[in-house]
């Protein structure tokens, strides 16, 4: 029976309290369960991790759309089971994608050790819970679907250029809402992307993004993208980037799409994005003393934010390579 299919048969028995659950498949040692909680009917996932520790009820996450509890077995109550269940309000939809997303993360992991897929569980939970924190929750603006673009070019730049995929995906730190899109050992990585043919205006999201006093060396890699109908949509990119992860660490392809749903997006939608762009030019650009900032010591006694446009095209600016990037970071 199919996760959707199970909850319409489980509906419509309100009042009393507890769950009215049914099996739904066996993967590897952990056994899955659709339910509805009373008495207020709402549709939950439960996990049953029958080998494994799960975390006090204080470790476990917390956030928008849906709760996540343990919660003992119905029919066995020696057993807790993880429940995940839908908030009232929260979007169905969502909901389901996140349930469909767990199970298929839990499909790929039947193989590996039960406390390991709990924590890769708790994880992408986590991920899901940032991600329905957004106000248009699976749906990016024009502007954030460029944003993540241009990301997902510069990952594949840092992948193709280093060993260790997993190390490589932990410097994406954009998703996390970092001060950097990317961290290095030594300096970070600020990208901008555009559309436009003429020009590229750069938004810098604070003070402190370009601010050399905090982190040094900084760099930015402006990537201008160009409409063609020989390019990739979003969603083929995310695919090429996953599929190569995928070869090399299932670790590297859990974080991927943990960030991934961190950044607004999930695969559930993917066929919103129908945009077809290609690369059209990429620069690495150190930012130094003369480059075009501002920051907490440059503007006036009393200012304490800022968001500001400049424009890359407007003075020359010198360019640097990726290789040069990645050796002054010690990676090379």
């Amino acid at each position: 029976m199919r996760l959707a299919e199970a909850w319409r048969a489980l509906a419509g028995d309100a009042g009393g309290s507890g769950w009215r659950t049914v099996h739904l498949v066996q993967l590897g040692e952990v056994a899955i369960l659709a339910g509805r909680q009373k008495p207020d009917d709402r549709e939950a996932l439960l996990l049953d991790f029958r080998h494994a520790r799960l975390p006090p009820p204080s470790q476990l996450p917390a956030g928008r759309g849906f709760s996540v509890e343990a919660t003992r077995h119905p029919s066995l109550p020696n057993l807790q089971l993880l429940a995940l269940t839908r908030q009232q309000g929260a979007r169905t939809d969502l909901f389901e994608a996140m349930a469909q997303d767990l199970i298929a993360l839990l499909a790929n992991a039947v193989h590996e050790d039960v406390q390991a897929v709990v924590d890769a569980v708790l994880a992408r939970i986590r991920a899901w819970q940032d991600f329905m924190s957004y106000p248009r929750a699976g749906n990016l603006s024009e502007e954030e679907e460029i944003g993540l673009y241009g990301e997902l070019v510069v990952l594949e730049q840092l992948l193709a250029a280093l060993p260790d995929s997993a190390a490589v995906v932990d410097m994406w730190q954009g998703p996390l809402r970092g001060l950097h899109d990317f961290m290095l050992p030594i300096g970070a990585v600020e990208t901008k992307a555009t559309t436009s043919a003429t020009g590229f205006r750069a938004t810098v999201g604070s003070l402190e993004q370009l601010d050399l006093s905090i982190r040094s060396p900084i760099y930015l890699a402006a990537t201008r993208l160009a409409a063609s109908d020989t390019g990739s949509t979003l969603p083929q990119r995310v695919a090429q980037l996953r599929a190569s992860l995928t070869t090399c660490s299932g670790q590297a392809t859990q974080s991927f799409s943990n960030r991934l749903l961190r950044a607004g997006y999930i695969d559930a939608f993917a066929d919103r994005y129908t945009r077809r762009l290609i690369v059209s030019d990429l620069r690495w650009i150190e930012v130094s003393a003369d480059f075009p900032l501002l920051t907490a010591a440059s503007v006036p006694h009393g200012v304490v934010s800022a968001r500001y446009v400049i424009d890359l095209d407007m003075h020359p600016l010198p360019t640097t390579s990726l290789m040069t990037i990645l050796e002054a970071a010690g990676l090379k």
